[in-house]
């Protein structure tokens, strides 16, 4: 089932051991993109360090952006990593450039490297399951737009 309504990962453990050198988020999140969308959609990454015994309230450990468009003002698919930063949001950050200038003045201020994938779906490849009303993602398969329109149309008849 795809959750539009989930913006954050389930929560892993990370002891920060030596020997603990990845922190391994294998989970999806959803997101809805506009048909047109405009230059500043970005995606905001936060490492949270939980409320515990030592620290009283969450807060961010780390955080980077990435830019849903290219340079060709086209969604961004495929794999990628984007350098994390120590410390809480920095809102006076507008370019990735200047991540790269704070990176380089002070190599201290770098955390880690997220990596992940962005993949596009095409819309008539979600499909709403009738008994809970949640959407879920069916990838449609033909060789033409024709042929995918049939297929759609052919599994409509089935689901019902």
């Amino acid at each position: 089932m795809i959750d539009f309504e989930r913006t954050y990962t389930k929560y892993t453990r990370f002891d920060g051991r030596p020997n603990d050198v990845n922190l391994d988020f294998d989970d999806t999140i959803s997101v809805l993109v506009p048909h047109d969308p405009e230059t500043p959609n970005a995606l905001l990454f936060q490492l949270i360090l939980l409320e515990n015994e030592v620290h009283k309230e969450d807060y961010t450990v780390g955080w980077g952006i990435f830019p849903l468009l290219n340079e060709k003002f086209e969604m961004n698919e495929g794999k990628y990593k984007v350098p994390m930063l120590f410390g809480n949001v920095d809102p006076t950050i507008e370019r990735y450039q200047m991540v790269e200038e704070k990176i380089m003045k002070d190599l201290d201020s770098w955390s880690a490297n997220c990596y992940f994938e962005i993949e596009r779906v095409k819309l008539m490849d979600l499909k709403i399951d009738p008994r809970s009303d949640r959407l879920y993602y069916k990838p449609v398969v033909g060789e033409s737009v024709q042929e995918q329109q049939q297929m759609v149309n052919y599994n409509s008849k089935e689901e019902v």
